[in-house]
């Protein structure tokens, strides 16, 4: 892993660049995800014994 070289458009300055964080691990907030779509904890526990997620 390591930085990805990118052009700018013309007229940009370091401050007006948007935050680059890291890139989530798939899955990482399918937990959360869920959550807040309402599904419980053994509805996710169905949905990833099921294969779904």
């Amino acid at each position: 892993m390591g930085t990805i070289p990118a052009l700018v458009p013309p007229g940009m300055t370091a401050a007006d660049l948007p935050r680059m964080d890291p890139v989530p691990a798939l899955g990482a907030h399918t937990e959360a995800i869920l959550q807040e779509l309402g599904f419980s904890p053994s509805d996710a526990q169905a949905l990833r014994a099921a294969a779904a997620i």
